[in-house]
């Protein structure tokens, strides 16, 4: 006789389920004052096992269905020279067979954590960069981004984060 799962298995996150996910809630983690024990080689497994629990609602959180936190302030500024040519690829890129899925399930996550958003239709674009596709070290797909016409015409000025 099976019991109903309230909530999926801990370290499981899928998007599609209708069940909450059990991870900690997303959230910003600022560094520790100082560390826990010394960082000696002795201490190492130790130190690593500190380190991913301190941060495991922050950088490690690797849950697929909450919304990144939203960051106080202005967004950032990308500059450009006032003459630049726009970069607006029109063509779409090729995904191969074997990471169609992957990789449209990766994009619909990330609209819904609301690090992409879709481009309403009838609206014009003024910079589009291409998706470029590339496996990882374990078979899976890696999605990236090729800003390379975007740091041609760039102004480069550093941007502080704290």
């Amino acid at each position: 006789r099976g019991t109903k799962a309230v909530r999926q298995p801990r370290g499981e996150c899928d998007p599609e389920s209708d069940l909450p996910c059990s991870c900690p809630r997303r959230s910003f983690v600022d560094p520790p004052e100082k560390l826990p024990m010394p960082a000696t080689d002795s201490n190492r497994k130790a130190l690593e096992d500190w380190i991913k629990d301190y941060y495991k609602a922050g950088a490690f959180s690797t849950c697929k269905r909450q919304h990144w936190p939203i960051t106080a302030g202005p967004p950032m500024k990308i500059h450009t020279r006032e003459d630049a040519p726009r970069t607006y690829c029109r063509k779409p890129t090729k995904v191969p067979l074997h990471f169609r899925d992957e990789v449209k399930a990766g994009l619909e996550a990330d609209v819904k954590k609301g690090v992409l958003e879709r481009v309403p239709v009838g609206e014009k674009d003024t910079w589009c960069s291409r998706m470029v596709i590339q496996p990882k070290k374990n078979g899976r797909a890696r999605r990236t981004v090729d800003l390379s016409g975007l740091s041609r015409v760039g102004r480069h000025e550093s941007h502080h984060t704290r």
